[in-house]
């Protein structure tokens, strides 16, 4: 039987601050996309799109405008970013779908990789996850 939860944060305490915190601007627009996608995806209207098509613009709608991670050209004129498309992993000499991290500013570090798979692809419990604890074991974070 499990047990009850909690909630990891008291709502009263919570509460005052919350009331008093605005979203940044852009936070509304993409806001629209994210349930955009939720719906669409809920319908069933991507089910005959692939990962190919889909992965490009989820990462650009919610990676980047959601969350706030950069492409090596963005509008902030920095060198440095934070996220790398298609990114050659060493390890098995695959590539990921996006990797996470500090880059562009000198020696590059890597926090995590993403690899995307499209909306009806199942996954295969017991093979991909012992593929990616190994991956995991000798990608060696820098």
């Amino acid at each position: 039987m499990p047990a009850d939860t909690k909630p990891l944060f008291r709502p009263e305490a919570l509460r005052k601050k919350l009331d008093a915190f605005l979203l940044p601007d852009r936070c509304e627009a993409v806001r629209l996309k994210f349930t955009n996608w939720a719906r669409k995806l809920n319908e069933g209207k991507l089910d005959k799109d692939t990962e190919i098509q889909l992965l490009p613009i989820f990462l650009t709608h919610i990676f980047e405008g959601l969350l706030g991670y950069t492409g090596p050209i963005s509008d902030s004129g920095f060198d440095a970013y934070t996220m790398k498309r298609e990114m050659l992993i060493e390890v098995d000499g695959k590539r990921a779908d996006a990797a996470f991290g500090q880059f562009g500013s000198g020696e590059e570090k890597y926090a995590v990789v993403l690899e995307g798979k499209g909306p009806l692809d199942t996954w295969t419990v017991r093979s991909r996850a012992a593929s990616a604890l190994r991956s995991i074991r000798r990608f060696r974070m820098l």
